[in-house]
């Protein structure tokens, strides 16, 4: 269990060795499902020198074959309603990974988001430190988690 970015995320869906023991899922939700889905955001600020050429960057990269491109590249999810279906056919957690944006916020409003962090950050080190193996690590963070996320 783990908030991982695609770039690091790629190499783990690509190992033979990982095939079925990784998988991607919205993240467990009380009321509404939500999840961080990025901030990085083209933007012009306020003392732009260039601010035509700025807005022309900005329009071409967020074209259709810019987006769909910049998916395969760099294996992030797609941006675009209109490109769900095409980006979903080209690998089967595509589905999963265009909900976890069309769910997603720019930074998380989720009350067991820190929480998660500091849990995963503990369970890593109580199995590096062979303090717990990585059974006992997953199962006892999910369950410090649900118990913070039903309080």
């Amino acid at each position: 269990m783990t908030l991982i970015n695609n770039v690091a995320l790629r190499p783990m869906l690509e190992d033979p060795d990982l095939k079925d023991k990784v998988a991607i899922a919205v993240p467990p939700y009380n009321k509404g499902k939500a999840t961080f889905s990025g901030c990085n955001m083209l933007f012009m600020g306020s003392n732009c020198k260039n601010t035509d050429e700025a807005w022309k960057f900005i329009e071409m990269a967020l074209t259709k074959e810019q987006v769909l491109e910049r998916s395969k590249m760099l294996n992030i999810p797609v941006t675009r309603k209109s490109l769900i279906d095409e980006f979903s056919k080209l690998d089967p957690y595509n589905a999963v990974r265009a909900e976890c944006v069309e769910v997603g916020i720019g930074m998380p409003r989720t009350t067991w988001s820190p929480r998660f962090q500091a849990l995963r950050n503990e369970m890593v080190q109580k199995v590096l430190y062979s303090k717990a193996s990585i059974e006992e690590a997953l199962d006892e963070a999910q369950n410090k988690l649900l118990e913070d996320i039903n309080n």
